[in-house]
């Protein structure tokens, strides 16, 4: 009974999790160039075993049911576009993160180009910080200027900027900050794209939550953790029951 009171207990704390990482994700629907979050589980078994076994669990037995929350992966799938027409939103067709220097100086990679101008004129992204080129802050004018699908930006003055591109190495070096913005453990090994890429003004990437899809999977979670609690009440019941047996004896 205890191996069963584990199990539904694990299955309870699995899901609890798995609901705040959805529900963030429909917190997050509006937020332009958010990616989606998926909770992995594992068993404790599983985890354990990999850990001892520098990640080799191979014939190694059977591994319990006990769940266990292991890692929350981000989908960085591609979302769709809003055609907005405004000079300042630009959203990126393929490969490759803005660059978004915050008021501290870090760097933040970001999918969401929704930006727009300074009281000095400089581009940036509301609540983050000032968009970068290969050369630093991007200062235009109010909107006479265009941007060319290579990320050359060319103003009324004859300036040129080129929109800073990056790609991380490894995307699991990512982590999620705030308004659709991605900090990078390791950016000493980001690449900055010259192709692979094409950036369209006038529009802005969507958040890739779909919203029934997370509606059905909170739904599936909520019922998951409500049948675990069920199954706890039951095995807790049945040992009260038990006990009262062994103390009088019968």
């Amino acid at each position: 009974m205890i191996r069963g009171f584990y199990t539904a207990a694990s299955g309870m704390y699995t899901q609890q999790k798995k609901t705040n990482v959805l529900s963030n994700n429909m917190a997050n629907i509006g937020t332009a160039g958010y990616k989606k979050d998926r909770l992995i589980s594992t068993t404790f078994s599983q985890e354990l075993v990999m850990r001892l076994e520098k990640g080799n669990p191979e014939n190694f037995g059977r591994f319990d049911i006990i769940n266990h929350p292991d890692e929350v992966h981000t989908d960085y799938a591609q979302s769709d576009f809003d055609i907005t027409n405004r000079p300042y939103d630009m959203s990126i067709l393929g490969d490759g993160f803005f660059v978004v220097k915050t008021d501290d100086g870090k760097e933040l990679l970001t999918r969401n180009g929704q930006f727009d101008i300074d009281a000095k004129g400089c581009l940036i992204l509301r609540g983050v910080g000032k968009v970068q080129s290969n050369r630093g802050d991007i200062k235009l004018p109010k909107s006479d200027f265009i941007v060319s699908a290579d990320g050359t930006i060319t103003t009324s003055d004859g300036k040129n900027f080129q929109l800073k591109i990056v790609m991380p190495e490894n995307k699991d070096t990512l982590s999620n900050a705030y308004n659709g913005t991605f900090t990078d453990s390791a950016p000493k090994k980001q690449k900055q794209l010259k192709d692979g890429f094409e950036i369209m003004q006038g529009a802005y990437e969507r958040s890739n939550v779909d919203v029934s899809e997370e509606m059905t999977r909170i739904i599936e979670a909520q019922r998951t953790f409500q049948s675990c609690g069920q199954m706890v009440r039951m095995i807790d019941t049945s040992e009260s029951k038990l006990l009262e047996k062994i103390g009088s004896g019968r």
